[in-house]
């Protein structure tokens, strides 16, 4: 499949689908394409076949920074949802933040659980 970069840049405007960040320029140098339905590659094939190939389309592609992406890896959408959710409770395991929070260096907000892209959809509907 011959990817159009240039389109799935633009499909929200030059941001990450998942956090919203700027993607660094339309040439989508910053920028990976991640499959929303995940490929799941199989480790245990050499040629590295992929679990689910018929994930593998262009209606099944966001722009993403390279963070979501990496800490997306082989969830699909609402496996992600849940990975981001826990992210504090993981977190209060670890002294450093832990003291951060006991001196008010850091404060943890509500997420809403809505990523960039649902927030961008709602925004265009308006329009």
């Amino acid at each position: 499949m011959k990817l159009n970069r240039k389109a799935i840049y633009d499909m929200f405007d030059g941001h990450c689908a998942y956090c919203g960040c700027e993607l660094e320029n339309e040439s989508g140098k910053f920028m990976q394409v991640d499959h929303i339905e995940p490929l799941r590659r199989n480790w245990y094939d050499k040629n590295g076949s992929c679990l689910n190939p018929e994930n593998d389309h262009e209606n099944n592609l966001f722009p993403a920074c390279l963070r979501c992406n990496n800490y997306k890896g082989s969830f699909d959408i609402e496996e992600f949802r849940l990975w981001i959710k826990h992210t504090p409770e993981v977190l209060s395991k670890l002294t450093p933040y832990r003291n951060a929070l006991r001196f008010g260096m850091i404060e943890v907000k509500e997420w809403d659980g809505l990523f960039y892209y649902e927030k961008f959809n709602c925004r265009k509907a308006q329009i």
